[in-house]
C-alpha cells in the first residue's frame, strides 16, 4: 500500500509553495475545552500570517479550519482519501465548492497523497500525517489519546526534527492521557492557554516549502 508521487488537490496552491504554515492536529471526538480552544488557535496562526495545516478530519481539524477562515486566514487540507472536485465525492470537494461562492477559494488548498477515488482506511489516515507535518514550520497537539492518529503525527513530527507543541491544559480541567504522556516522555514544547501566540512566533524549520516526509 503506497501513496502517490504526486500530489492531487484543487484551491490555493501556492499555499504549499510560498507560505510558512503551522499543522494543527487533535480527537475527532473533542471535548468542548479542547474544540474552543482550536478555534482560537487557528485564529491566533492566521493573524500571524502563516497557513493552517490540518487533516481536515471532524474535531479539532475542522475547528482550526473555520478559526483561520474566520480571522481572514489561510488553510491546507490534507486528506486522508482521494481528492475529486465531483461535488459530494469527499467534505473537501463541498467545502471548496462553498469557499467558491463566497470567493474564497485561493484561501483553501485541499490537497491529497492518494489516488482519485481512494476511499478513506486507517492506514491512509496515518499515512497522510506525514504530510500535515512536512507542509509545516512545527505542529501543535490541542488533544490527544495515549493511541491513535494524533500520537502517530506527534511521533513523525519528533522524527522529522519540527517542533512539537502540545497545550497544557490547566489542573482545574480533565486530564489528557496523551498530552500529559507527550511532555513527559517526548522533546514537546509546553503551550499554555495564556500564551497562545507563542506557536506563530517560531519559524525555525523554514517555510512550508522546505517539505520533509521522513
Amino acid at each position: 500500500m503506497k501513496a502517490l508521487d504526486l500530489f492531487c488537490g484543487a484551491g490555493g496552491v501556492a499555499l504549499g509553495l510560498e507560505r510558512a504554515a503551522i499543522g494543527i492536529c487533535g480527537s475527532r471526538n473533542a471535548t468542548e475545552e479542547a474544540l474552543g480552544l482550536a478555534l482560537e488557535l487557528g485564529k491566533v496562526i492566521a493573524k500571524g500570517e502563516k497557513v493552517v495545516v490540518t487533516g481536515f478530519a471532524r474535531g479539532i481539524d475542522r475547528q482550526a479550519y473555520n478559526g483561520a477562515l474566520q480571522a481572514g486566514g489561510d488553510t491546507i487540507a490534507v486528506l486522508s482519501e482521494g481528492f475529486s472536485e465531483r461535488i459530494g465525492s469527499c467534505p473537501a470537494s463541498r467545502e471548496l465548492s462553498h469557499l467558491r461562492g463566497q470567493g474564497l477559494e485561493d484561501n483553501f488548498l485541499a490537497i491529497s497523497m492518494f489516488a482519485p477515488g481512494a476511499r478513506w482506511q486507517a492506514w491512509r489516515a496515518m499515512e497522510r500525517n506525514r504530510l500535515v507535518v512536512g507542509l509545516s514550520s512545527s505542529l501543535v497537539v490541542v488533544e490527544a489519546q495515549e493511541k491513535g492518529g494524533t500520537m502517530d503525527a506527534a511521533q513523525k513530527c519528533i522524527r522529522q526534527g519540527k517542533k512539537l507543541w502540545v497545550v497544557d491544559y490547566p489542573e482545574a480541567m480533565p486530564e489528557r492521557a496523551g498530552n500529559k504522556q507527550l511532555l513527559k516522555k517526548s522533546s514537546a514544547t509546553s503551550l499554555s492557554f495564556d500564551n497562545l501566540e507563542l506557536v506563530s512566533t517560531v519559524t525555525e524549520n523554514g517555510p512550508a516549502g522546505e517539505t520533509k516526509m521522513l
